[in-house]
């Protein structure tokens, strides 16, 4: 990033006193197999002050990837494009409701200082606010669960709101970005394939009658997410965040402790507008520990409709629009199947113990051929089918993906 621009962006936010740049350094902000879709760097700028003082400046700055065909297909899906637009024209609407209500409560995002259309984006460092990623791999307990899905009731409630006001244009946002086919082929489609591969070379007897559903899901899987993520104007609608695992979410802390008390949302790329219920299915599916999430599922949606009721009511949203608890029960219902499908690409994704679980560029060139891309191993591990092997016979004995 070029010294002039970033000066430049410094000194034209509002209040800025700041004479000019001195001093840049940056280093990757992640380790690798943390990060999928971009490449993340932590920058510390030095600034000069009118006061004739310096000051340091944590960003963060996300960029394109050096390899050709994974821009290529960053652009084609507008990942940048739309984590730009959810800032400018979401993120900036939610800020100046809470000023409007007057809610002192923390901003559930970052800072965007700027961007270049439509391959970086410059963001506040939140590590300088104490805020932290959890461990992808182990999942997140119940107290965070709960945080995290308290945190997200209110983002909803808040979309909701600019919803009603036509504040926010749907027609800016897509039903469901993983629902197209090129992408749906890339994940869903790949993952099933070599899971199907797997339970026949590597799971053992128990699991051969196993093999033939997935087989058929897989043939159908587009199709059937083209029917799941229609919108209905009838459901409760928001603007979901659409990518809610582990490390797109960074906790603060009470000091001394591991009690959460700030949350921050990251990664706004597949923003889109669609049932509140992708957005909670993503989270319960890929992030909460699969045997609380198994234990307190009605517990977690009732807590979510309960912080959902609180949040509509403090901004006003009209009674007779309020979902109920049925409602919400029954949409989550509704697209159960998704949260099959991200128990079986995005789960086994994103807690492998290996730091290269997917090769994004090798699916890119082999698009005919994508699940070449997939380390099998994620699923021939003991701990794949120890964490969620219970779960899969549930939905495959169930025949939910017929009846869904």
């Amino acid at each position: 990033m070029q010294q002039d621009f970033l000066e430049h962006l410094l000194k034209s936010k509002e209040s800025s006193d700041i004479v000019k740049v001195i001093n840049i350094v940056n280093e990757p902000a992640l380790n690798k197999g943390e990060n999928f879709m971009s490449v993340i760097r932590r920058y510390k700028v030095t600034v000069l002050l009118n006061s004739g003082e310096t000051r340091n400046i944590h960003l963060i700055v996300k960029s394109f990837p050096e390899e050709k065909e994974h821009c290529i297909f960053l652009e084609e899906i507008a990942f940048f494009k739309n984590e730009i637009q959810a800032y400018s024209q979401v993120l900036s609407k939610m800020k100046a409701l809470m000023e409007e209500f007057s809610d002192k409560r923390d901003t559930l995002w970052c800072e965007m200082f700027g961007f270049v259309p439509y391959n970086q984006i410059i963001l506040q460092d939140l590590k300088e606010l104490q805020f932290y990623p959890m461990d992808r791999r182990k999942n997140l307990d119940y107290e965070h669960s709960k945080y995290l899905i308290k945190s997200l009731a209110r983002f909803h409630a808040m979309s909701a709101i600019l919803l009603k006001r036509n504040s926010v244009n749907v027609d800016d946002f897509e039903p469901y970005t993983f629902a197209k086919k090129k992408v749906v082929k890339l994940f869903f489609w790949s993952y099933l394939t070599t899971l199907a591969k797997a339970m026949e070379t590597s799971w053992g007897n128990e699991w051969t009658d196993f093999v033939k559903p997935i087989k058929q899901i897989t043939e159908s899987v587009y199709d059937k997410l083209q029917e799941l993520s229609s919108v209905n104007i009838n459901r409760f609608n928001v603007i979901n965040h659409g990518d809610t695992w582990t490390n797109n979410f960074l906790f603060k802390h009470l000091d001394g402790t591991n009690v959460p008390c700030g949350l921050k949302f990251l990664d706004y790329q597949i923003t889109h507008y669609n049932s509140f219920a992708w957005d909670l299915t993503y989270f319960f599916y890929t992030s909460i520990l699969p045997e609380i999430r198994r234990a307190k599922y009605v517990d977690l949606i009732t807590f979510y409709h309960q912080e959902l009721l609180e949040n509509l009511k403090y901004f006003k949203y009209p009674n007779e629009n309020i979902p109920t608890l049925t409602h919400i029960m029954e949409e989550m219902n509704r697209i159960k199947f998704y949260g099959f499908l991200l128990l079986t690409s995005i789960y086994p994704w994103t807690t492998s113990e290996t730091d290269d679980p997917y090769d994004v560029e090798k699916a890119l060139t082999n698009e005919k051929n994508p699940e070449t891309a997939i380390n099998i191993e994620i699923f021939t591990c003991s701990k794949y089918r120890k964490m969620v092997g219970n779960d899969l016979k549930e939905f495959i004995k169930n025949d939910f993906y017929i009846n869904s």
